[in-house]
């Protein structure tokens, strides 16, 4: 009986470096997403000060 540890399995390595490379990229694209958001805020924030 072979034991196949997580990380030797070539599908699921695949698997989990696809899901880990998708997590990093909704972690950017969240960031990019609020810093966009605040900054926009901040604008009309500033708009409507003067």
């Amino acid at each position: 009986m072979q034991n196949f540890l997580p990380h030797e399995n070539p599908e699921f390595s695949l698997y989990g470096r696809i899901l880990r490379s998708r997590a990093k990229t909704e972690r950017a694209l969240s960031i990019l997403f609020s810093s966009v958001w605040w900054f926009l805020v901040y604008e009309i924030f500033m708009q409507k000060e003067t």
